[in-house]
């Protein structure tokens, strides 16, 4: 029997930087998903983050990706994180590898 086929969106990425490119996902995109693509892609550097967006709205990780897409575009920017993120973030990945080694 053949595999059912999955229907693929395709979506415009576009940096504030000029930066443009495609991306291909499924219904089952997450924000996390476009994050981590777009940060392997444009070589994100430590003390950074993206933010997403598309239209006016921000994506947000708690929703599923393609109901907040808009015109199968999303944006991005890039930021500085300030010094107290870069601290909870390195706290977050610490607890996170204890927390994998105990189980």
């Amino acid at each position: 029997p053949a595999e059912p086929r999955v229907e693929l969106t395709s979506l415009s990425i576009k940096g504030l930087d000029g930066q443009t490119f495609q991306l291909q996902v499924d219904d089952d995109a997450t924000v996390e998903h476009v994050y981590t693509y777009i940060s392997e892609k444009i070589g994100l550097k430590p003390g950074r983050k993206l933010l997403l967006m598309s239209g006016c709205n921000i994506l947000e990780g708690s929703k599923p990706l393609l109901q907040q897409v808009q015109n199968e575009e999303i944006s991005f920017v890039i930021q500085r994180m300030h010094f107290c993120e870069v601290v909870k973030s390195f706290q977050r990945v610490i607890e996170n590898e204890t927390t994998t080694r105990l189980t």
